[in-house]
């Protein structure tokens, strides 16, 4: 898997990721897709978190609803990851009202970054991952 980077060919290729990964993740076993998905060669800071957070909203909106939360944050942490920030991706359950819900989410600098990641609150973290491999019940 290639990882886009800033120029103008990067859309293209964030959609087509995000697309692969979100099919990934409903045919493979998640520890399998986690590890290739964060698996990159680190460069440099060229791109801001902000903006890559960015990038994969815009290739969201083309994929949906074939991604999904855990997509995005994958592609996300791998996107991070390979410009040479730090990235962690998170996921979480929650039973609210009788309800079962799970979301996923990325970790960068403390703070929660990407699609989704206001709601991170109303999650029990049920597990992490990142370049170090799977944290937690996963």
């Amino acid at each position: 898997m290639t990882t886009p980077s800033s120029g103008p060919d990067a859309a293209p290729r964030v959609v087509w990721l995000l697309w692969a990964c979100g099919l990934a993740v409903r045919l493979l076993p998640f520890r399998l897709v986690a590890a290739r998905v964060l698996r990159v060669r680190r460069r440099t800071k060229e791109v801001s978190a902000d903006e890559l957070a960015a990038q994969i909203a815009r290739a969201a909106r083309v994929v949906r609803p074939a991604a999904g939360c855990l997509a995005e944050a994958l592609v996300l942490g791998r996107l991070l990851l390979a410009h040479g920030h730090e990235a962690c991706v998170v996921v979480g359950v929650s039973r609210a009202r009788g309800t079962f819900a799970a979301h996923a989410w990325v970790e960068h600098d403390g703070r929660a970054i990407g699609t989704g990641a206001e709601t991170r609150d109303r999650f029990a973290v049920l597990g992490r991952v990142g370049p170090r491999g799977v944290e937690g019940r996963l």
